[in-house]
């Protein structure tokens, strides 16, 4: 899976950074002369290869919403698409970068901004799959070329709990803190990342993983709550174990 990645990210023509790939080929030679064999390689493109009249389709739904959709948000960069999502919330306090792609049944929640203070700020290149549901009160910041898996919730907020025999319902309250995704960060399927949390650059984190603090740059981390797994070392040029 890693190469079949690794080979998407190095031929895209959005010109996302290619660095991390090479780390994880250096990372594991046996792993990657596994993965080398033909039988084992598999190129996205061809995954997500779709026909003719799907592909038309397709590109005939993008242009309507680049026309007509794209303009209630703050700003929606050339060549980006939210396609058939499930609720928009405060969508003029939402901002998209260039060639993004976010797939069907998305949640985006953006309360109380605007277009010149948007809440939720998602980079270039990334691409986000179905299900996702993101929600801010505050700031959510993802950062360019980052790549999401279904199901994933990102919050920068909680509902007041600290009162005993307030409700959620009662209090109306809600605290919050920012969220900051760095560049080149890959979200497993169903993680979760709830607020004042910031993920370094090129960080990976596993599938089912809550993340409740922070992860440096260029680390794996995964579980409940989240802890790092490995490290990225320049000097041996490869993913570390942490102990």
């Amino acid at each position: 899976m890693r190469r079949a990645l690794g080979a998407e990210r190095e031929t895209s023509p959005t010109g996302v950074s290619e660095g991390l790939n090479a780390r994880w080929a250096r990372a594991d030679p046996n792993a990657v002369a596994a993965d080398a064999a033909p039988e084992n390689v598999v190129h996205l493109d061809d995954v997500l290869r779709r026909s003719f009249a799907a592909r038309i389709k397709s590109r005939a739904a993008a242009t309507w919403w680049r026309m007509i959709g794209a303009r209630r948000y703050a700003a929606v960069g050339p060549g980006s698409w939210v396609e058939r999502p499930l609720l928009i919330h405060g969508v003029e306090a939402i901002r998209i970068g260039a060639n993004v792609r976010i797939w069907p049944l998305a949640r985006l929640e953006a309360f109380g901004g605007s277009r010149d203070s948007p809440r939720i700020t998602i980079g270039d290149d990334t691409v986000i799959q179905p299900l996702v549901h993101i929600a801010a009160a505050r700031s959510v910041q993802i950062g360019r070329g980052c790549l999401f898996a279904s199901q994933i919730y990102i919050t920068d907020h909680d509902h007041e709990w600290r009162e005993p025999g307030v409700s959620a319902m009662k209090s109306r309250k809600l605290i919050c803190s920012p969220v900051a995704i760095g560049d080149d960060v890959w979200l497993g399927e169903r993680v979760t990342v709830l607020r004042g949390v910031s993920i370094g650059a090129g960080a990976i984190v596993g599938t089912g993983a809550v993340v409740v603090k922070d992860i440096p740059a260029l680390c794996v981390a995964a579980g409940v709550p989240a802890r790092v797994l490995r490290r990225w070392d320049d000097a041996s040029q490869r993913w570390e174990k942490c102990s």
